[in-house]
């Protein structure tokens, strides 16, 4: 294990890229960039990318949100984390976690937050799909259910608003391809709540029979 908890201070990037670590690695209430400058200048707090961690990657209780962090690549079994941990442009692309800790917020409003935090890039232009896949497939394993649905219908949405959604098609057939996206979501929530059709369905047939 590497323990880098209260009491650790840095200034500058602290990077384990790569990095083996069979245990756990405890970075909670560690101050990363001590100072502050970091972020006005955009750089980089923390780097794990491709790092193997066997237990827990503990970053909570953050003197600083983690400004710029790169989990690019990175495997851990635990992630636990909390309303300290995460500042903007994170590069979260092909981060796998298999649970979160047991005091990390589970609820789709934190996790939207956080996956909203991404470097610009990797929500518009170079959008990244496979951290919002894991959020989904990490809630749904730990039973949120109702969480990961609103998640993977807020990937929908997103993937809409931002235009990929019919980019593949010949550019006549676009709108189709939206439109009917759209419908879709409006009807059933993307295939993530189908009773919404049989509410509506419902309604129609109590109306026409009034």
């Amino acid at each position: 294990s590497v323990t880098l908890d209260r009491g650790f201070s840095a200034t500058g990037l602290v990077r384990a890229n790569q990095a083996r670590i069979d245990g756990d690695l405890d970075c909670s209430g560690a101050a990363f960039d001590a100072l502050g400058e970091l972020a006005w200048r955009d750089a980089t707090t923390l780097s794990l990318d491709r790092a193997r961690i066997g237990g827990t990657l503990s970053l909570t209780h953050q003197t600083r949100p983690l400004h710029g962090a790169s989990l690019a690549g990175t495997r851990a079994t635990t992630l636990t984390d909390d309303n300290s941990t995460w500042g903007e442009g994170l590069a979260l692309d092909g981060f796998g976690y298999e649970r979160l800790g047991v005091s990390s917020p589970a609820d789709a409003g934190f996790r939207l937050r956080w996956l909203m935090q991404q470097n610009g890039a990797h929500l518009d232009r170079d959008f990244r799909p496979r951290p919002w896949r894991q959020v989904i497939k990490v809630l749904r394993r730990a039973g949120r259910q109702d969480a990961a649905r609103e998640v993977a219908v807020a990937l929908e949405a997103h993937r809409l608003r931002i235009g990929r959604v019919g980019a593949d098609a010949p550019r006549g057939q676009r709108w189709l391809a939206r439109g009917t996206h759209r419908l879709f979501g409006a009807l059933v929530g993307y295939g993530y709540r189908p009773l919404r059709l049989v509410a509506a369905m419902t309604v129609l047939w109590l109306a026409s029979g009034a």
